[in-house]
């Protein structure tokens, strides 16, 4: 009897691996969406994003990603008006949790590095307000769903967030992405 148990445990620990290899691989992805940003002195508070991005699924339910994210651009009035275009570069880790029919949910959480441009668009008074580059790292954060259509294509839709200092102008950008992902 307790070789039964045993030779059980043991075909249990070599196919263990074996089954979660089958979710096992690189995906990559680009997705279009909208982002959204609410603050004192801003005059244009959303526009067009796009996202790049790839990872590997070690398993159903965790995968490592990397990303490019282009913000689009808003505008903050002074005593001039400015352009802030964002961008940037983040890892995350991506949690999933598969329901029926090849539906999932899925939250992200991670770093991104978001360079933001200010260049002003109109002078309305010489301030001596200085056009800027600045980058900042800060976390970053989405949750959303996911629909298989097949064991390699895959659309999702979510909600990301990220944090920007442009040093005139810092806060959180909320954007709502539509991504396809592909898996290799």
């Amino acid at each position: 009897m307790k070789a039964k148990i045993l030779a059980v445990a043991i075909a249990g620990m070599i196919a263990a691996p074996l089954a979660m290899a089958a979710d096992a691989g690189w995906y990559a992805g680009a997705g279009i969406g909208q982002t959204s940003t609410s603050g004192a002195g801003l005059t244009k508070t959303s526009d067009t994003a796009f996202r790049l991005l790839g990872g590997y699924k070690y398993n159903q339910n965790l995968a490592a990603e990397i990303e490019y994210v282009n913000l689009g651009s808003i505008q903050y009035q002074s005593l001039s008006l400015f352009d802030v275009k964002s961008s940037g570069f983040g890892i995350a880790a991506v949690g999933t949790l598969p329901l029926q029919n090849n539906f999932a949910l899925y939250g992200r959480l991670g770093i991104t590095s978001i360079k933001s441009d200010v260049s002003p668009t109109a002078v309305i008074v010489a301030t001596g307000e200085v056009v800027s580059s600045n980058t900042h790292t800060g976390m970053t954060y989405g949750i959303g769903g996911e629909y298989a259509f097949s064991p390699t294509a895959a659309v999702r839709f979510g909600y990301d967030n990220y944090k920007i200092d442009a040093k005139i102008l810092s806060g959180d950008v909320g954007t709502w992405m539509l991504s396809g992902v592909f898996r290799f």
